[in-house]
């Protein structure tokens, strides 16, 4: 290649590289053209001397010469039919600004690869690039529901989720990525499916209206047969009302509300639920609205994931509130709070999903980095005591204490327990055959799980499985356990219209029943209470009241846990921030 055709080909836009031959030249030397750097290996191909421009290109008889485009420069990408973790196709075009680092170990790398011509230009490149990309894109896919996909995760976690993929392919094979661009991906199949759920949801709740006006005109006909008695035995004419034409159709009003309901006097347990960066409480029988408790505004460690309340051994109160890069412990008198942060920036964004307080010693669990403690008062000394990605579980989740005095959590498809007494010495695991783990309870001498194809596995510790309760199709997202009657009840939410209570002992169960699928949810002794699938809104249903919430309470943001306690006598709220 001579002078002029070496300037004539990096012209163009998507020029990479060109190798020099010295039989081709019409003099020993050629100047490395504005915008590129030279690169002339030794004999052995071992080593080599990268050029600037306007040096003396003087390739050798057995010394190979290359001249390369400083870069950066696009490569598009385009797949069809990735497969998600439920094996629903997904269609995807990315786009990477790549470069060549101007250093001999890299440009040793690049020539290495397979495939090289003469002159390589970007669309070489990405042949050359789209097999090994595809297979690292493909598994990041595979580890990922689409749902979170598709609804969760914006363009900021996707270009960090596969950033770290593309780099690793590249780095492998020299080239540097400067900048990722997730340009499109699509889920028809999945798109399609969520219009059917829709219109079934649609559906559904015009057939709860159709069954409430059914009521409501019984009522009307019972009211209505009392006072003809009541008129007949006075000896005056029974009162006459209209018939509807159908009883589907019987009345054109809806049932009255039924706030609070079953709450005749403050309940002794409240419900705290974090929204946004804000943790509210809500009790019953007080008032109709939730008040707030701690604000954390624009926090160092991102929106809340999750709450918990605790005590702490010097008998302070705390709230324990898990954000997307770690925890908060708020102390309700002061309305001062501390930040744990994670021993690692998380990847994705999620966050911590539960908290644990124990012994003096703070847990918490995120899916992407394990199972964190750290001793209260010292955020800056965290310890990873299961880290999953060495263990590669797909999730960790839900740590509690047992009233075994054991700790419990949640790894892919296993339950472990652990000791609480700092040495967090694992003791005994179980598996829930080959399903994974959404959410559990350790019950008084027994762990309750529910799991992703929509079951609720029981195990008394040191057996085998006892039971195992299919509760439907959706997954199990909250197990919640409350001591009532002198019997373990199970609060069960599973994205269906109704939070489940399950009797195991007595198999028996009751329906708290709702207007919209129902995710998360909590019990007591008073009462239910659970959060409506991608809403802002808290449910709170009296024992007694099951048909609908006696107390429905929204919110601006999304909630996206919620935890009951016993109200305390001394400290009822702190201040808000």
């Amino acid at each position: 290649m001579t002078s002029r055709e070496l300037c004539r080909f990096f012209q163009r836009p998507d020029a990479v590289a060109a190798r020099v031959r010295r039989r081709r030249l019409p003099w020993p030397a050629v100047p490395v053209p504005r915008g590129t750097f030279g690169y002339v290996a030794s004999a052995d191909r071992r080593r080599g001397d990268v050029l600037s421009p306007g040096e003396r290109l003087r390739p050798a008889r057995r010394s190979p010469a290359w001249v390369f485009r400083e870069g950066p420069w696009d490569v598009a990408i385009e797949w069809k039919n990735l497969r998600s973790r439920e094996g629903i196709a997904l269609d995807a075009r990315w786009t990477m600004s790549l470069q060549i680092p101007p250093r001999s170990v890299d440009v040793r790398l690049f020539l290495g690869i397979d495939g090289l011509g003469e002159r390589v230009t970007a669309e070489d490149l990405r042949a050359i690039l789209e097999p090994p990309l595809r297979r690292s894109f493909g598994q990041r896919i595979r580890s990922l529901g689409v749902e979170a996909m598709m609804s969760e995760m914006g363009p900021d976690d996707w270009r960090d989720r596969f950033r770290e993929s593309g780099e690793e392919v590249l780095f492998e094979r020299g080239l540097a990525l400067c900048d990722l661009r997730i340009d499109r991906i699509d889920a028809p199949v999945y798109d399609e499916l969520r219009k059917e759920h829709v219109r079934v949801q649609i559906e559904e709740e015009r057939a709860r209206q159709r069954i409430r006006r059914i009521e409501i005109w019984k009522r009307e006909q019972m009211e209505l047969e009392r006072a003809r008695r009541d008129i007949e035995s006075c000896g005056g004419p029974a009162p006459s009302g209209p018939r509807p034409e159908g009883a589907a159709e019987a009345a054109a009003g809806e049932a009255p509300s039924a706030s609070g309901a079953g709450f005749a006097r403050p309940s002794l347990f409240r419900c705290l639920c974090c929204a946004g960066s804000a943790v509210y409480a809500a009790r019953p029988g007080e008032d109709a609205r939730a008040r707030l408790l701690h604000r954390l505004g624009d926090g160092e460690l991102g929106l809340l994931r999750s709450v918990r309340s605790a005590r702490a051994e010097d008998g302070r109160e705390l709230i324990l509130a898990g954000a997307q890069r770690g925890v908060y412990a708020i102390d309700r008198a002061a309305g001062e709070r501390e930040g744990y942060p994670l021993p690692r920036a998380p990847e994705a964004g999620g966050g911590v999903n539960s908290i644990l307080l124990c012994a003096g010693r703070l847990y918490a669990t995120h899916s992407e980095i394990g199972l964190v403690e750290w001793p209260l008062g010292q955020p800056s000394s965290p310890r990873i005591i299961f880290d999953a990605r060495e263990e590669g579980a797909s999730s960790v989740r839900a740590v509690q204490a047992g009233p075994d005095g054991a700790g419990y959590f949640a790894a892919g498809g296993e339950i472990r327990a652990f000791e609480l007494d700092g040495s967090a010495r694992m003791l005994e695991s179980w598996k829930a055959a080959g399903d994974e783990v959404t959410s559990f309870a350790a019950g008084h001498g027994e762990v309750a799980a529910g799991t992703r194809s929509g079951r609720l596995v029981l195990w008394r510790r040191g057996s085998a499985p006892r039971s195992v309760i299919q509760l439907g199709s959706h997954a199990v997202y909250g197990v919640r356990a409350v001591f009532r009657g002198g019997r373990v009840l199970y609060a069960v939410g599973a994205r269906n219209c109704w939070v489940t209570v399950l009797d195991p002992d007595a198999g028996g169960e009751q329906v708290m029943r709702a207007s919209r699928p129902v995710q998360w949810v909590d019990a007591c002794q008073e009462f239910v209470c659970g959060v409506e699938q991608g809403e802002g809104a808290l449910l709170i249903w009296s024992w007694e009241h099951r048909r609908s919430p006696s107390i429905t309470l929204r919110f601006p943001e999304r909630i996206r846990d919620l935890w009951i306690e016993r109200v305390a006598a001394a400290s009822d709220e702190c201040p808000p921030a």
